[in-house]
Protein backbone atom coordinates (compact mmCIF):
# COMPACT_ATOMS: atom_id res chain seq x y z
CA UNK A 1 0.00 0.00 0.00
CA UNK A 2 1.53 3.32 -1.02
CA UNK A 3 1.30 6.48 1.08
CA UNK A 4 -0.30 9.80 0.14
CA UNK A 5 1.90 12.02 2.27
CA UNK A 6 2.98 15.30 0.60
CA UNK A 7 6.60 15.55 -0.45
CA UNK A 8 8.54 18.52 0.96
CA UNK A 9 11.74 20.26 -0.11
CA UNK A 10 13.69 20.84 3.11
CA UNK A 11 16.69 23.19 3.26
CA UNK A 12 18.79 23.18 6.44
CA UNK A 13 21.62 25.55 7.34
CA UNK A 14 23.78 23.92 10.02
CA UNK A 15 27.21 23.88 11.65
CA UNK A 16 28.96 20.51 11.96
CA UNK A 17 31.71 21.33 14.45
CA UNK A 18 35.00 19.51 13.86
CA UNK A 19 34.03 18.45 10.34
CA UNK A 20 36.22 19.68 7.48
CA UNK A 21 33.40 21.96 6.41
CA UNK A 22 33.65 24.01 9.62
CA UNK A 23 37.20 25.13 8.76
CA UNK A 24 36.31 26.86 5.49
CA UNK A 25 35.69 30.58 5.10
CA UNK A 26 35.21 30.67 1.33
CA UNK A 27 32.13 29.12 -0.21
CA UNK A 28 32.42 25.77 -2.00
CA UNK A 29 29.97 23.31 -3.55
CA UNK A 30 29.83 19.57 -2.93
CA UNK A 31 28.47 18.61 -6.33
CA UNK A 32 28.21 14.87 -5.63
CA UNK A 33 28.04 12.55 -2.61
CA UNK A 34 28.55 8.79 -2.85
CA UNK A 35 28.89 6.12 -0.17
CA UNK A 36 29.20 2.36 0.15
CA UNK A 37 28.10 2.50 3.79
CA UNK A 38 31.66 2.60 5.15
CA UNK A 39 33.34 5.53 3.44
CA UNK A 40 32.05 8.55 1.55
CA UNK A 41 33.29 10.08 -1.66
CA UNK A 42 32.68 13.79 -2.20
CA UNK A 43 33.39 15.91 -5.27
CA UNK A 44 34.07 19.46 -4.12
CA UNK A 45 34.35 22.55 -6.32
CA UNK A 46 35.80 25.78 -4.96
CA UNK A 47 38.48 28.40 -5.19
CA UNK A 48 42.17 27.47 -4.71
CA UNK A 49 42.15 29.15 -1.29
CA UNK A 50 39.64 26.57 -0.07
CA UNK A 51 41.76 23.68 -1.35
CA UNK A 52 44.76 25.04 0.57
CA UNK A 53 42.71 24.76 3.75
CA UNK A 54 41.37 21.29 2.91
CA UNK A 55 44.79 19.76 2.19
CA UNK A 56 46.08 20.86 5.62
CA UNK A 57 43.30 19.03 7.48
CA UNK A 58 43.75 15.55 8.98
CA UNK A 59 41.57 12.49 9.62
CA UNK A 60 40.06 14.04 12.75
CA UNK A 61 38.05 16.29 10.40
CA UNK A 62 36.61 13.19 8.61
CA UNK A 63 38.96 13.49 5.60
CA UNK A 64 40.55 10.09 4.94
CA UNK A 65 42.37 10.99 1.74
CA UNK A 66 42.37 13.27 -1.30
CA UNK A 67 42.19 11.11 -4.42
CA UNK A 68 42.55 13.71 -7.14
CA UNK A 69 42.74 17.46 -7.75
CA UNK A 70 41.77 19.06 -11.08
CA UNK A 71 42.15 22.70 -12.03
CA UNK A 72 39.16 23.94 -14.03
CA UNK A 73 39.25 26.47 -16.85
CA UNK A 74 37.48 29.12 -14.76
CA UNK A 75 40.19 29.05 -12.08
CA UNK A 76 38.33 26.85 -9.63
CA UNK A 77 39.55 23.53 -8.24
CA UNK A 78 37.73 20.17 -8.32
CA UNK A 79 38.73 18.01 -5.34
CA UNK A 80 37.86 14.29 -5.21
CA UNK A 81 38.19 13.07 -1.63
CA UNK A 82 37.33 10.13 0.59
CA UNK A 83 35.64 10.80 3.94
CA UNK A 84 34.55 8.96 7.07
CA UNK A 85 30.89 7.97 6.63
CA UNK A 86 30.19 7.65 10.34
CA UNK A 87 28.54 10.55 12.18
CA UNK A 88 28.14 12.48 8.93
CA UNK A 89 25.09 14.47 7.90
CA UNK A 90 24.90 12.40 4.73
CA UNK A 91 24.84 9.13 6.70
CA UNK A 92 21.86 10.38 8.70
CA UNK A 93 19.94 11.42 5.60
CA UNK A 94 20.97 8.24 3.79
CA UNK A 95 19.77 6.04 6.64
CA UNK A 96 16.34 7.65 6.37
CA UNK A 97 16.21 6.96 2.60
CA UNK A 98 15.93 10.65 1.75
CA UNK A 99 16.78 12.17 -1.61
CA UNK A 100 19.65 14.63 -1.25
CA UNK A 101 19.36 17.54 -3.69
CA UNK A 102 22.83 18.56 -4.83
CA UNK A 103 24.89 20.66 -4.66
CA UNK A 104 25.47 20.97 -0.92
CA UNK A 105 26.74 24.46 -0.14
CA UNK A 106 29.61 24.84 2.33
CA UNK A 107 30.83 28.13 3.79
CA UNK A 108 31.92 27.14 7.31
CA UNK A 109 28.33 26.11 7.80
CA UNK A 110 26.65 23.57 5.53
CA UNK A 111 23.44 24.05 3.55
CA UNK A 112 21.72 20.77 2.77
CA UNK A 113 18.59 20.37 0.68
CA UNK A 114 16.67 17.11 0.57
CA UNK A 115 13.26 15.71 -0.26
CA UNK A 116 11.30 14.17 2.61
CA UNK A 117 7.70 13.25 3.25
CA UNK A 118 5.91 15.64 5.56
CA UNK A 119 5.67 13.12 8.40
CA UNK A 120 9.47 12.61 8.34
CA UNK A 121 10.56 16.24 8.63
CA UNK A 122 10.35 16.79 12.41
CA UNK A 123 12.19 13.55 13.21
CA UNK A 124 14.96 14.29 10.70
CA UNK A 125 15.49 17.78 12.13
CA UNK A 126 15.58 16.33 15.64
CA UNK A 127 18.27 13.85 14.58
CA UNK A 128 20.28 16.58 12.85
CA UNK A 129 20.20 18.63 16.05
CA UNK A 130 21.77 15.63 17.78
CA UNK A 131 24.99 15.84 15.73
CA UNK A 132 25.05 19.46 14.51
CA UNK A 133 23.97 22.96 15.43
CA UNK A 134 20.97 23.71 13.25
CA UNK A 135 20.74 27.43 12.46
CA UNK A 136 17.84 27.60 10.02
CA UNK A 137 15.24 25.26 8.54
CA UNK A 138 13.07 26.02 5.53
CA UNK A 139 10.31 23.64 4.41
CA UNK A 140 8.58 24.15 1.06
CA UNK A 141 6.01 22.23 -0.92
CA UNK A 142 7.65 20.23 -3.67
CA UNK A 143 5.62 20.14 -6.85
CA UNK A 144 8.40 19.49 -9.33
CA UNK A 145 7.80 20.96 -12.75
CA UNK A 146 4.52 19.06 -13.12
CA UNK A 147 4.67 19.25 -16.90
CA UNK A 148 1.77 17.40 -18.45
CA UNK A 149 2.35 15.04 -21.36
CA UNK A 150 0.76 17.59 -23.70
CA UNK A 151 2.88 20.47 -22.37
CA UNK A 152 6.04 18.40 -22.75
CA UNK A 153 5.12 17.45 -26.33
CA UNK A 154 4.34 21.03 -27.36
CA UNK A 155 7.43 22.49 -25.67
CA UNK A 156 9.71 19.84 -27.20
CA UNK A 157 8.25 20.33 -30.67
CA UNK A 158 8.46 24.12 -30.41
CA UNK A 159 12.08 23.90 -29.30
CA UNK A 160 13.04 21.55 -32.15
CA UNK A 161 11.27 23.75 -34.72
CA UNK A 162 13.06 26.91 -33.60
CA UNK A 163 10.05 28.63 -32.02
CA UNK A 164 12.26 29.99 -29.22
CA UNK A 165 15.07 31.12 -31.54
CA UNK A 166 15.73 34.79 -32.27
CA UNK A 167 14.47 35.45 -34.87
CA UNK A 168 11.81 32.75 -34.63
CA UNK A 169 12.01 29.96 -37.19
CA UNK A 170 8.46 28.76 -36.49
CA UNK A 171 5.21 30.27 -35.24
CA UNK A 172 2.22 28.95 -33.31
CA UNK A 173 0.52 27.72 -36.48
CA UNK A 174 3.63 25.73 -37.44
CA UNK A 175 3.77 24.07 -34.02
CA UNK A 176 0.03 23.40 -34.15
CA UNK A 177 0.34 21.65 -37.53
CA UNK A 178 3.30 19.58 -36.32
CA UNK A 179 1.48 18.41 -33.19
CA UNK A 180 -2.00 18.11 -34.67
CA UNK A 181 -3.43 20.51 -32.10
CA UNK A 182 -5.29 23.79 -32.39
CA UNK A 183 -3.40 27.08 -32.22
CA UNK A 184 -5.21 27.94 -28.97
CA UNK A 185 -4.26 24.60 -27.41
CA UNK A 186 -0.62 25.08 -28.40
CA UNK A 187 -0.56 28.63 -27.00
CA UNK A 188 -2.10 27.41 -23.73
CA UNK A 189 0.39 24.53 -23.36
CA UNK A 190 3.37 26.78 -24.15
CA UNK A 191 2.28 29.42 -21.65
CA UNK A 192 1.65 26.90 -18.86
CA UNK A 193 4.83 24.96 -19.57
CA UNK A 194 6.99 28.09 -19.62
CA UNK A 195 5.49 29.26 -16.33
CA UNK A 196 6.22 25.94 -14.62
CA UNK A 197 9.80 25.83 -15.92
CA UNK A 198 10.50 29.40 -14.80
CA UNK A 199 9.06 28.63 -11.37
CA UNK A 200 11.26 25.55 -11.05
CA UNK A 201 14.39 27.44 -12.09
CA UNK A 202 13.55 30.28 -9.68
CA UNK A 203 13.31 27.85 -6.77
CA UNK A 204 16.65 26.35 -7.77
CA UNK A 205 18.28 29.78 -7.90
CA UNK A 206 16.96 30.59 -4.42
CA UNK A 207 19.02 27.66 -3.11
CA UNK A 208 22.14 29.27 -4.59
CA UNK A 209 21.71 32.54 -2.71
CA UNK A 210 24.88 31.95 -0.68
CA UNK A 211 27.09 31.50 -3.75
CA UNK A 212 29.33 34.35 -4.93
CA UNK A 213 28.02 36.12 -8.03
CA UNK A 214 31.14 35.06 -9.92
CA UNK A 215 30.16 31.38 -9.66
Amino acid sequence: MYSRYPLKLVTVDLLHEGCWTSFLDNKVQVIAHHSNGRVMRDLVVGKPESFKVIKRLDRSTRINSISNVSYLDDGRVLVDMMLDYRNSVFSLLDASNLFVVEPTIVYGNEIWSFLAYEHQVNEIIRELRGITRVNEVRVQDFDGLELSEEELEVLSTALEMGYFNVPREANLKDVARATGKSVNAVAYSLRNGERKIIRGITELLKRWRYLPKTW
